[in-house]
């Protein structure tokens, strides 16, 4: 009897172990939680919510972009200084796009395009000449000379910035067989001046080019000059729209005004270019076997070759 007795409690101590070795099992699941709880504060997706906004002011330079297109990068060009201090307008004035035109030039009054042909190039403003004889220039230029009698009505300015220099003027006036003074330019003031003052109770507001006619003339320090009869639509002080002209020519100070009215002034008719002396077998034309009394109409195309 005492050695089942001592049998029983050997086997009694024996199951205590095993008891044990069985509560850790709730242990053995916290452990399995701690895996599931680190990766939590640590989402993937975080950087990608960050950079989403990115995209947007990409969008910025397109805009800009946008409105310089709309811009006419020609609006505010215009030639007032010197076209080149020591040469002068090149000879014969002519740019990269009228090469084909300079023949028809030097005959007598051509029509000129008043805006650039949709894939002709810009010129290159760095060089003079073509600056200088760029459609937007001269567009540009009538419209400051309107601008300076309808905005500012200041004569004096006129006179200052559109007047040709007198040396210019009087070698213009000498190489046109004219009788030269030294006080020839104060007539052409004079008559500006009147103009001028005319068009003070006319223009309003100015509408645009209608046509342009060029043409070489004479040669003032030994380069050609270009002459320009520049017509362009405006509204008087009525409201009506009406039309004017302008008498351009390009010498080292720039575009020069001559005349108002493209009027056939003594100065400055297509009978005043002197005619090109005939050597034996010369071949004349209808239109250039004109005579010494003949006067030449505005709209007369075959004035003689300068």
């Amino acid at each position: 009897m005492r050695r089942l007795v001592v049998l029983l409690t050997f086997a009694a101590l024996a199951m205590v172990p095993a008891c044990k070795k069985q509560t850790p099992a709730p242990e053995k699941a916290t452990a399995e939680e701690v895996p599931v709880a680190m990766e939590a504060p640590a989402p993937v997706p975080a950087p990608e919510v960050i950079q989403a906004p990115v995209p947007a002011p990409i969008q910025a330079p397109d805009l800009v972009a946008g409105q310089g297109e709309d811009k006419n990068p020609w609006a505010e060009y215009v030639v007032v200084g010197s076209l080149d201090p020591n040469m002068g307008p090149a000879a014969p004035p002519v740019n990269a796009a009228e090469v084909d035109l300079a023949v028809d030039l030097a005959k007598g009054w051509t029509p000129v395009a008043i805006a650039r042909g949709e894939n002709e190039p810009p010129p290159d403003i760095s060089l003079p000449k073509e600056a200088a004889l760029a459609p937007e220039t001269l567009n540009n230029r009538a419209l400051y000379v309107f601008e300076i009698i309808s905005l500012e009505h200041d004569v004096e300015y006129f006179v200052e910035k559109l007047l040709p220099d007198a040396p210019d003027y009087l070698e213009f006036r000498n190489a046109l067989g004219l009788t030269v003074t030294a006080d020839d330019l104060v007539p052409l003031a004079q008559h500006l001046r009147k103009e001028f003052a005319e068009r003070l109770t006319k223009y309003s507001k100015y509408i645009g080019p209608v046509k342009r006619e060029d043409r070489f003339g004479v040669a003032v320090d030994q380069r050609t000059t270009r002459l320009t009869r520049y017509t362009f639509e405006y509204e008087d002080l009525t409201g009506a729209v009406r039309q004017d002209c302008l008498l351009f020519i390009l010498l080292r100070k720039g575009w020069c005004v001559l005349d108002f009215g493209c009027d056939d002034e003594p100065w400055l008719r297509p009978a005043d270019f002197p005619a090109p002396t005939l050597t034996e077998g010369d071949v004349i034309s209808a239109a250039d076997a004109t005579t010494p009394g003949d006067v030449s109409t505005q709209g007369d195309a075959s004035g003689a070759t300068p």
